[in-house]
């Protein structure tokens, strides 16, 4: 932490990677690659919609009318690459130069397009090691028995309860037997060749586990701790080629419930692509919610797909970092850009079981994701970011939640709490555990704020008898507390460190 004295703590307490400054990276161009042309491969776009209606009725007549093409220009089954019928109607495939001639002639096709590569918007990046003072309080996280609340999910308020919520990840897949997630194995599907819905390159695990990490003793926590996760694998280390992310967009469209979220960390790096911004259009129009990113390249968001899509059902989310500054990469505009999200130096599961903290808006989306699971009609502004090139800075969400802070009084041996207070809320009760111990209601008030008894009372909550162990540790939340039995919340969980001694070098 910055400005921290660099004294290493006893060994029950392991500190989180340090969240390094902006784009610390291995080098300073951004992972994605040009988008590339796959030669021979199209996707092939109807002129008739269907009113962009789905059904099952209207699936049938789109067969009828892909098969009616398909044999008309003689291109043969194995050639088929991709059939659409759900957010965009319509097929991929291999063509020949006639093929090619005789499809863009017909009548009844809209468009025909070459197979591109998209691109996954992230930046890895070097973590140093870390180590802080005796006492430090930090918004980032302390990692207690190995689980970390790392920076992002405690900024917009995370680490709710999401189980039973569900979150679709179009991405390279995921972990299907990552320990910290839930995964809809039944339901996670590849419309990569050869591949299965396993993810092979990481950054699709580092997205579902920004929204939905357990809330356990491991790693990090999510979002929507808990929440289920499906994967749609589209893309490979090489990028994501268009037909595959047709596929996704289009199952999605079929499986995804109204209360579910997509979520689409990906985009088009050379611009627009009108027919995959229809299709995207078509999903939200069906009732599909989708987080979508802002984009890389420093730019306006208005220049890039699908990011650059409006609906009700669709929020595209630009980048932060820790102090609440507009990151440099992230691409800008309002519209499209609906919020902003934490995106620097994010912490989260990787591919093998494993972690990994890297930036990008691939990274912002999904805490929206998590937001939109868990408190989708509750979310309230926490401020703005600072540096916003467009001049309209993007707005900093948060669950509705208690949202405490944790500092130390003026003797530095009494924590005192502060946090917002909540709408409807009769009172709060705020709870107090010793490391591993069991929950102690130590306060109920109608105030926002509570300062806790000295580390040198008796009466606090202890493993034994004082004197304390070294580095005695002790964790608090706050409950918004509803008479009538309303919708009552419990905060994030802070903590403080007291020391054994006093004196120079014990804080006090």
């Amino acid at each position: 932490m910055p400005g921290a004295t660099a004294t290493p703590l006893c060994n029950k307490i392991i500190p989180p990677p340090l969240i390094s400054q902006e784009l610390r990276a291995e080098n300073t161009a951004s992972n994605n690659q040009n988008s590339k042309i796959i030669g021979g491969e199209y996707i092939i776009i109807f002129k008739n919609q269907f009113e962009n209606k789905i059904s099952e009725n209207i699936g049938r007549e789109v067969d009828q009318l892909q098969s009616s093409i398909l044999s008309s220009v003689a291109i043969s089954e194995d050639s088929v690459l991709n059939r659409y019928k759900y957010a965009i109607k319509g097929f991929a495939a291999k063509l020949s130069d006639k093929q090619l001639k005789a499809l863009k002639n017909d009548p009844r096709i809209k468009s025909v397009t070459p197979n591109a590569l998209f691109e996954l918007a992230y930046h890895t990046n070097v973590v140093p090691s870390f180590t802080f003072s005796k006492i430090d309080i930090d918004k980032s996280s302390f990692l207690l028995n190995s689980q970390t609340v790392p920076w992002g999910i405690t900024r917009v308020g995370g680490a709710q309860n999401g189980v039973g919520k569900k979150a679709w990840i179009i991405d390279t897949g995921i972990d299907l037997n990552h320990p910290d997630l839930n995964v809809d194995v039944a339901n996670s599907v590849s419309f990569i060749a050869t591949e299965s819905a396993d993810d092979q390159h990481g950054h699709g695990t580092h997205v579902a586990g920004i929204i939905a990490t357990k809330n356990n003793t491991r790693n990090v926590v999510g979002v929507a701790a808990g929440a289920t996760v499906v994967a749609i694998k589209v893309c490979t280390s090489a990028g994501c080629p268009s037909p595959a992310l047709f596929n996704g967009i289009d199952y999605v469209s079929n499986k995804a419930a109204p209360q579910d979220i997509v979520n689409m960390s990906i985009w088009n790096t050379q611009g627009v692509d009108n027919d995959f911004d229809n299709a995207v259009l078509s999903a939200a129009n069906n009732g599909v919610r989708l987080a979508l990113i802002a984009g890389n390249a420093g730019a306006n968001a208005n220049n890039y797909s699908p990011g650059r899509t409006n609906h009700a059902n669709i929020w595209t989310v630009s980048a932060f970092n820790d102090q609440d500054v507009f990151a440099s990469f992230s691409n800008y505009g309002n519209p499209p850009i609906e919020y902003g999200g934490p995106g620097v130096d994010v912490p989260s599961l990787w591919k093998n079981g494993g972690t990994n903290t890297i930036s990008g808006t691939s990274m912002a989306a999904p805490h929206i994701a998590g937001l939109l699971l868990t408190v989708p009609n509750d979310i309230s502004i926490d401020g703005y970011v600072s540096g916003d090139p467009d001049g309209t800075p993007d707005q900093i969400v948060t669950s509705k939640l208690p949202s405490p802070t944790l500092q130390h009084s003026v003797d530095n041996n009494s924590p005192k709490l502060t946090w917002n207070s909540i709408s409807g809320a009769d009172d709060y009760k705020l709870y107090r555990k010793f490391e591993n111990g069991s929950w102690v209601l130590v306060s109920t008030t109608t105030g926002t704020s509570y300062t806790d008894t000295p580390i040198y009372n008796p009466n606090l909550q202890t493993a034994g008898s004082p004197p304390f162990d070294f580095e005695d540790f002790y964790t608090y939340k706050v409950y918004a507390h509803t008479n009538s039995g309303a919708a009552s919340e419990t905060s994030n969980y802070r903590y403080f460190i007291y020391p054994s001694c006093s004196g120079p070098g014990c804080g006090s």
